[in-house]
């Protein structure tokens, strides 16, 4: 009987979890549906390595499906299995939401300082939440950072009227999105 391989230390495997999203890259499906596994692209007995290019997130039905067996044929699990799999997955929940935690908190950041770029320009006036949630937010998806702070800057000293600043934000970054500067 061959040696037990020793399994990928967890921050390899949380690396890999982060790089692809926690996302199973075979089916697609996350957490909590699923627990994801650290998959070899190359399997280790054909010479593939512990290497980040090597590996991959796979939830556990598509990892063990890939054997001799076809996905719809995954290996039955015992009870310790079980429990392995029960305890991994609410480690992986733990680890998804404290990235979303930190998401979240540089977004709202993000928001902030360009509500406080509009509120300096505009002592009296402020942004709406649907604005800021809607049109400031979606551009901080799609421009990095201090594009988006720039272009605030740009309308709030291009623009007198504080009801007009907000619009010629959105066409700073539309051309932006759009190529042109």
């Amino acid at each position: 009987m061959a040696a037990k391989r020793k399994g990928l230390p967890k921050s390899v495997r949380f690396k890999v979890f982060n790089r692809d999203g926690f996302v199973c890259q075979y089916c697609g499906q996350q957490p909590p549906k699923v627990v994801l596994e650290v998959d070899h692209v190359v399997p280790v007995s054909s010479g593939g390595a512990d290497h980040l290019e090597n590996l991959v997130t796979a939830c556990f039905d598509c990892n063990r499906g890939k054997a001799a067996r076809g996905l719809e044929a995954p290996a039955p699990m015992d009870a310790a299995q079980k429990l392995e799999m029960i305890q991994e997955r609410e480690i992986q929940i733990r680890e998804l939401k404290k990235a979303m935690k930190k998401v979240n908190a540089r977004i709202h950041a993000e928001l902030e300082a360009i509500h406080g770029i509009y509120c300096g320009a505009f002592p009296d006036y402020h942004l709406t939440e649907n604005f800021l949630n809607s049109s400031v937010k979606m551009f901080l998806e799609r421009l990095p950072f201090h594009e988006v702070e720039d272009a605030m800057r740009k309308a709030c000293l291009r623009m007198t009227n504080s009801s007009k600043a907000p619009k010629y934000f959105c066409g700073i970054c539309w051309n932006k999105i759009k190529g042109g500067q």
